[in-house]
């Protein structure tokens, strides 16, 4: 069985205007009057047993035997092994306790535990410390450029697409042009329309 102090360290404590002991009673009767604790007289007995035992530093009294004799009023001889009273009492408020944290909405100042092997409380502060503001985050110039830079891109290789089309556009019109022209300046023009399609078409397959 260890037999660790129990009593709360002040300097591990930054309430101003409450010392230990008495923000840790406080915290206690919360518990006491929560839902995980209301319907059981018992447990709350041993809670608070074991709770203010515990911050006077009597630690013989956090014994299995004697916890037995003084809480559930045991003989003095009475065998542990055939009563496991404190046992089952223990582990059904240690049970009640993390109902009570797994409910509880805002973090307490102080967390009430017992650990497994020992009936002597440990009190853990929680050290609540505001959360400084979030410094400014610089984003690089390579990230702002990015889009921009993209944006760039598309609009340089459209111009270049239009600026290709319109010349190949123009050289096929040229060349049209020419061939008609060369056609059209033949002595031998025929007379019908019939014929002058035909001619016109042999340009397309040469």
């Amino acid at each position: 069985m260890e037999t660790q102090e129990s009593k709360p360290d002040s300097a591990q404590f930054s309430h101003s205007d409450e010392n230990p002991s008495a923000t840790i009673l406080k915290h206690l009767k919360r518990i006491e009057d929560s839902h995980a604790f209301c319907n059981s007289t018992r447990a709350k007995e041993f809670l608070s047993y074991v709770v203010e035992h515990g911050l006077g530093g009597h630690n013989d009294l956090l014994k299995e035997r004697s916890i037995g004799v003084n809480l559930f009023h045991r003989s003095p001889t009475y065998v542990t092994s055939d009563d496991p009273i404190v046992r089952v009492k223990a582990a059904d408020v240690r049970r009640r306790l993390a109902q009570y944290y797994a409910e509880e909405e805002h973090v307490p100042e102080v967390r009430i535990d017992i650990p497994v092997g020992t009936y002597i409380p440990k009190f853990q502060w929680q050290h609540l410390v505001p959360s400084a503001p979030l410094a400014p985050v610089e984003t690089s110039a390579l990230e702002v450029d990015a889009p921009q830079s993209k944006r760039q891109a598309r609009r340089i290789w459209g111009d270049r697409h239009n600026t290709v089309a319109r010349s190949t556009k123009i050289s096929v019109r040229g060349i049209l042009g020419a061939r008609v022209h060369k056609w059209t300046a033949r002595a031998d023009l025929p007379r019908y329309p019939g014929e002058l399609c035909r001619q016109f078409s042999s340009l397309y397959q040469t």
